[in-house]
């Protein structure tokens, strides 16, 4: 058996749909034959669409953020997983019908295998899109992190903050330890206005960009608490992440 694993263009922040599916390619059988198609962004839509179509495999999954392609694969044998529907609030007009149309409506009612990566997010489309089909299946820790409980907390307490995203909601972080003497840790591309709000306010921070696996697992080690108290979020795996290590998360519901 050939599957094909299907991925969104690369993207200079925002790596875990390609992280979690790492995890996932690497505990399938020998025997299964893999292959990858990644979107290339400087081709356009329909040069891509005539790249993949010339895919031969037994299996198309697409990992994600990309739905529409399943408007040009066979019914039977692709698999979609969805991560969430963030962005159906924010396009509007004929660009947010366009996109409900060609990103969850067609294929929701095209395909016969859809995943979900928490129960909200399955939740979430029955409720947007009123159809119902498909499993929900979690995701795994993309790091392998051992428990490592800290034996004394930093004179500076340390706070841990990873995604650049608007709905990671850093402004309330920021709003919340003004005036206190905390240290944080920003995993998240870098921005002008937030570096400029830290320094107006003389919050303490360290900045940090493309950090690798094990980087990551330095900065959990290296922190007193994480913070992802996320606005909106599909599932949020530093929150799974921070548990696994041992370290206390500020969250959300």
């Amino acid at each position: 058996m050939k599957v094909c694993f299907i991925y969104r263009e690369k993207r200079e922040t925002g790596f875990s749909i390609e992280e979690v599916f790492k995890n996932v390619r690497s505990a399938l059988p020998l025997e299964i034959e893999q292959q990858e198609f990644k979107l290339d962004r400087g081709i356009g839509i329909f040069k891509n669409i005539r790249r993949l179509k010339r895919i031969d495999a037994d299996i198309f999954h697409i990992t994600g953020d990309c739905h529409y392609l399943a408007l040009f694969l066979p019914t039977k044998y692709t698999v979609l997983t969805i991560h969430d529907i963030r962005n159906v609030s924010v396009y509007k007009g004929i660009k947010g019908y366009t996109y409900r149309l060609v990103w969850f409506w067609l294929p929701l009612l095209k395909l016969k295998h859809i995943t979900y990566i928490s129960s909200f997010t399955k939740k979430s489309v029955a409720e947007r899109f009123k159809i119902n089909k498909g499993c929900v299946i979690h995701n795994p820790l993309t790091i392998k992190f051992n428990f490592s409980p800290r034996n004394e907390i930093n004179k500076q307490v340390q706070i841990l903050q990873i995604g650049s995203t608007e709905n990671k909601n850093i402004e309330k972080l920021i709003e919340a330890v003004k005036g206190e003497k905390y240290k944080l840790l920003l995993v998240r591309h870098k921005s002008e206005k937030i570096q400029s709000a830290l320094e107006r306010l003389g919050i303490d921070y360290e900045w940090y960009t493309n950090v690798s696996d094990k980087e990551l697992f330095e900065l959990y080690k290296k922190c007193d608490i994480v913070f992802f108290a996320s606005t909106y979020e599909g599932f949020g795996l530093p929150i799974l992440e921070a548990q696994k290590f041992g370290r206390p998360v500020i969250t959300s519901n």
